[in-house]
Order: structure tokens, then C-alpha cells, then sequence
């Protein structure tokens, strides 16, 4: 017996329409909202209900993390348009140059403990971060706007971007880790982590 739409679909679970751009303090207040519903202190007596209950609750935490940052809601919408977006990891050698010589001048300069010149790079990074968000915005809303038959390019060309997206999250994540190592503060940013974020 396949799951009522809203628990298969994230989006509909949090009753938030199916695309990229969404309002992430509104999924947060339902999500709250149906997690204090399903709080096992909340479940009628008896060991069978406080398992529902949890198992519930655990649900309700696996669909908040599939759509909570805009990297999680990429992946779930292209997860969800599989048949659409054939596989692809493919990207543009010009690209991949450019974040070779980026690793390349950060190892440097965290071989030097050149905090100025690491703040240079992060702040590269951070814009490239937000320009691949902001065209990952484009693909994906209008795809999932486009009604049948769907449109694989978009999809393909979204899927590449996240794609780009996750080099440029291994050069932040590079930066955070000196940061920590270093004592160094970092800036406060919305992160994109699939498995950090909340």
C-alpha cells in the first residue's frame, strides 16, 4: 500500500507548493508544528503508540531535512524527477580548471596561514556558492512549473549546476575546517550541507 501523497511528497507534508524557491521560515514552523504533534509524550498509552509515535517523529525529521537548505531541497526535487534528469556528472572543463586552481591557492594559502588571502578566497567562494543557488532557483521552479511532457534540459542543466555546487562546498568546507583549526571566526552564511544543516 504506497503512503498518502502528503507523506511521500515533503513539500505537501509541510504544506508548501512543490519547487526550489520556498519559505524556509514558514517549512520551519510547520515542521515544528507537526513535530510537537507527533511527540511521543503526546501518544496515547501503551508500547504500540509510543512507537508509532517515534516512528512518526523520525519521518517527520527525515522530510524536514529533504527540503530545510537549498542543496537538500535540489537533490529531493531532482530525486523526485528521476526519469526526467538521466545522470550526469558532466561539467564544463573551464569549470573544473577554475576550482583546481581555487583548491590549489587555498592549499597554499593555508600552507602560509594566510588568513587575508583565505578571506579572499572565501569570499570568491561564497559568491560562486550563491550565483550556482540562484540559477538552481531558475532551472528547477520553472521545470516543475512546466507541465507535461517535462522538460529533461532544465532538469539536466539544474542537475549539473548542483553538481558545480558541491566543488564549491568542498572549498568552503576546506575554509571552515581552518577556521576551527586556526581560531579564526567565520562569518555567519546559510549553509547548504545535506547532512549538517538543520
Amino acid at each position: 500500500m504506497s503512503p498518502p501523497a502528503s507523506e511521500a511528497d515533503p513539500f505537501a507534508r509541510f504544506g508548501l507548493a512543490k519547487r526550489f524557491s520556498i519559505d524556509e521560515t514558514r517549512a520551519k514552523s510547520a515542521y515544528l508544528r507537526l513535530l510537537a504533534a507527533a511527540h511521543p509524550d503526546r501518544a496515547s498509552s501503551g508500547v504500540g503508540a509510543a512507537s508509532d509515535a517515534a516512528r512518526s517523529s523520525a519521518a517527520i525529521n527525515d522530510a524536514y531535512r529533504s527540503i530545510a537548505t537549498p542543496f537538500a531541497r535540489a537533490e529531493t526535487l531532482l530525486r523526485m524527477h528521476t526519469v526526467a534528469t538521466p545522470p550526469s556528472d558532466a561539467l564544463a572543463p573551464s569549470f573544473l580548471v577554475e576550482m583546481m586552481e581555487l583548491r590549489e591557492a587555498l592549499d597554499e594559502a593555508i600552507a602560509g596561514d594566510e588568513a587575508a588571502r583565505i578571506s579572499d578566497i572565501r569570499h570568491g567562494a561564497d559568491e560562486c556558492r550563491a550565483a550556482r543557488i540562484a540559477a538552481l532557483a531558475s532551472f528547477l521552479d520553472r521545470a516543475v512549473a512546466t507541465p507535461p511532457p517535462l522538460d529533461v534540459p532544465l532538469y539536466a542543466e539544474a542537475r549539473r549546476t548542483l553538481n558545480e555546487l558541491r566543488y564549491v562546498e568542498r572549498v568552503l568546507d576546506r575554509i571552515r575546517e581552518w577556521n576551527a583549526k586556526s581560531g579564526t571566526a567565520s562569518p555567519e552564511r546559510v549553509r547548504t550541507d545535506r547532512s549538517k544543516d538543520s
